[in-house]
C-alpha cells in the first residue's frame, strides 16, 4: 500500500516514511465503534489518556457516519442523557461542516479580529523549523508534535494545547499551524481543523430519499494535483488507500472533471469548495447523494456560536435515526 501511495502521489518526499498505526478498513472502524463507552467518554474525555473514541479518521473518510456513532451511543445507555456529551461532540463536527458549507474558501480567512492585543500582521506567516522538527525544547509540545507527525492523530486537547503554544507563545499565524496539521492528520478536515484553530487564536469564537442504483460501479478519482495541493503526508495517503482497498472500488487517476465528463454519476455530497466546484462543472448528469442530516436545523438558525446551534438541534440530535441518502441535482451541490 505504501508503494501504491507513492506512485499515486509524486509530491511525497523520500523522508516521509511514517504510516499511521490506525488501519483504514471497515472492520477496524466497527471494532473501535463497538468499544466506545459513552458514559466513560462523558466522564474523562478531556484527559489525554481518557476514553476518547478514536473514530475521527473513519468519520472523515466516510467509513462511519456521525449518525452511526450517535446511534451506537444511544444503544449503549439506559437513558439518553448519559450519551449527551458524546452526541454533543458529534454535533460540533456537524456544526463545523455547516459553517464550512457557508464559508467556502473564506475558511482560511480571519473571521474576526484577533482579541490578543496584536494585529494579524504581528504573527509569523510560516511555521518555524524547530516546531516542524519537534525541537522546540518544550518537552510536552515536542511529544505532541512527534505523535502528530508519526501517527497522524492527536487527542483533541493535545491539538488545542499545541495550537495555543504555536499561536500565543510563538506568535505564529493560525493558518500556518492549521496547514501543518492538515499535512499530517489522517482525519484532517478544513472544517473542524481550521475553525478550531481560529477558536484558539481568537479569530472565531466557539463556534425525498433514495439510494444510488445497486448496479452502479463505484470509483474513486485520485487527483494527484489536488493531493499535492493539500500536501497530504504518506500516512494520510496510505490510510485513504486502505479504506478504498476494503471496498469494491476502482481507483482512477486523473482530474475528476476529465475522468467523469460525459458519465451519469452519483457523488457524495460535500462541503469542500473543490468538490462542490467539480459537481457544478459536471452539471445535471451528476446526482448528489447526501446522508440524512445529523440533526434538524431551521433555516433561520443563528450559526454564530456552537451553543446557539446546539440549543436548536439538541432535541433532534439526541434521537436515533437511519442513515438514508438523499439525491439532488448536480447543479445544486
Amino acid at each position: 500500500m505504501t508503494a501504491l501511495a507513492r506512485r499515486l502521489s509524486p509530491h511525497l518526499t523520500d523522508d516521509d516514511v511514517s504510516v499511521s498505526p490506525m488501519r483504514g478498513n471497515r472492520d477496524e472502524a466497527l471494532s473501535r465503534l463497538g468499544a466506545v463507552d459513552p458514559i466513560a467518554y462523558g466522564k474523562n474525555r478531556n484527559f489525554v489518556d481518557g476514553s476518547v473514541t478514536g473514530l475521527s479518521p473513519y468519520i472523515r473518510h466516510g467509513v462511519l457516519s456521525l449518525s452511526d456513532v450517535r446511534n451506537h451511543a444511544l444503544d449503549r445507555v439506559d437513558h439518553r442523557g448519559e450519551a449527551e456529551k458524546l452526541v454533543q461532540q458529534l454535533a460540533c463536527t456537524d456544526y463545523w461542516q455547516r459553517l464550512y458549507a457557508a464559508l467556502g474558501p473564506r475558511i482560511w480567512d480571519d473571521l474576526e479580529d484577533y482579541k490578543t492585543g496584536f494585529l494579524a500582521s504581528d504573527y509569523a506567516q510560516t511555521l518555524p523549523d524547530d516546531i516542524a522538527r519537534a525541537e522546540t525544547g518544550v518537552a510536552a509540545m515536542d511529544h505532541f508534535i512527534r505523535q502528530l507527525t508519526e501517527t497522524g492523530w492527536l487527542h483533541n486537547h493535545a491539538r488545542l494545547y499545541l495550537a495555543a503554544y504555536i499561536c500565543h507563545f510563538r506568535r505564529v499565524s493560525w493558518q500556518a499551524g492549521a496547514q501543518f496539521f492538515l499535512i499530517h492528520l489522517i482525519d484532517g478536515d478544513p472544517a473542524s481543523n481550521n475553525l478550531s484553530w481560529q477558536w484558539v487564536a481568537s479569530t472565531k469564537a466557539h463556534p425525498v430519499f433514495e439510494a444510488a442504483p445497486r448496479n452502479a460501479q463505484p470509483i474513486y478519482v485520485w487527483d494527484a494535483q489536488d493531493v499535492a495541493r493539500r500536501q497530504w503526508a504518506l500516512k494520510r495517503c496510505v490510510f485513504v488507500l486502505e479504506c478504498l482497498a476494503d471496498m469494491d472500488v476502482s481507483i482512477i487517476e486523473g482530474r475528476p472533471e476529465d475522468v467523469l465528463k460525459g458519465r451519469d454519476i452519483y457523488l457524495a455530497a460535500s462541503v469542500d469548495p473543490y468538490i462542490r466546484g467539480i459537481i457544478a462543472q459536471l452539471g445535471p448528469r451528476a446526482r448528489v447523494i447526501a446522508d440524512r442530516p445529523f440533526a434538524e436545523l431551521p433555516d433561520d438558525a443563528d450559526m454564530g456560536r456552537f451553543f446557539r446551534y446546539w440549543n436548536r438541534v439538541r432535541s433532534s440530535a439526541m434521537r436515533r435515526t437511519d442513515t438514508i441518502a438523499e439525491i439532488g441535482r448536480g447543479d445544486q451541490p
